[in-house]
């Protein structure tokens, strides 16, 4: 049988690979799971897979600086589960955050997407990981908008590759959005610094 994609996984704590290994090597996934660092990043570069899932409480920012110089991984989603004692700190290849406590669904919505892919959303928002970014996620909310949300371009065009967003809006400073018009080939694609005017979005789709 046909996997639904595969997935490595780093856990310092070994509850999420029990856990979520579990559930998504149930739904088709091919997992692997480990709490070694360097198991985990040889596994990974055997593996090729389709998304990197780690839960580190310390360190993160010298493991991604590893997945960054690391030619088979450097263009792999990352996606960081922040703990209780976790600090967020900005990082290029930080792709998604999850921040307990979290569902099911969450996690299966992002393995889908970079896996399988076929999905339609109505945007897909690329932010920054902080106040901003929570306010631009919410300004499309409030306008019953379906959102897939990346926090570095490299996860964008991973994303675009399988899926077929109505459009793309772009909340980053000016010199990052630029750098995205130049990389970024799509239709409708909005470009704002101040997620205020994100509001009126939802007409603009149409």
């Amino acid at each position: 049988m046909e996997k639904s994609g595969k997935i490595c996984i780093l856990d310092e704590a070994q509850a999420l690979q029990e856990w979520q290994g579990g559930e998504l090597a149930g739904h088709g996934y091919e997992v692997f799971a480990t709490s070694n660092l360097y198991q985990f990043l040889n596994y990974a570069r055997e593996m090729s897979p389709h998304l990197l899932l780690i839960n580190v409480e310390t360190g993160a920012s010298s493991l991604l600086d590893m997945i960054n110089a690391d030619r088979f991984l450097n263009d792999i989603p990352v996606v960081i589960k922040a703990g209780a004692n976790f600090s967020p700190e900005k990082h290029e290849r930080i792709s998604h955050f999850l921040f307990s406590p979290f569902s099911q669904t969450e996690v299966e919505t992002v393995a889908v997407s970079y896996c399988s892919g076929q999905q339609i959303h109505d945007v897909l928002l690329i932010d920054d990981y902080d106040a901003t970014a929570d306010s631009a996620l919410n300004v499309l909310k409030r306008q019953a908008l379906n959102c897939f949300e990346v926090h570095n371009l490299c996860a964008a065009q991973k994303y675009l590759q399988k899926n077929f967003p109505r459009g793309i809006c772009v909340c980053l400073p000016y010199e990052e959005c630029r750098k995205a018009e130049d990389v970024l080939q799509y239709d409708k694609i909005f470009y704002v610094e101040n997620p205020a005017r994100l509001k009126n979005i939802a007409t603009l789709l149409n």
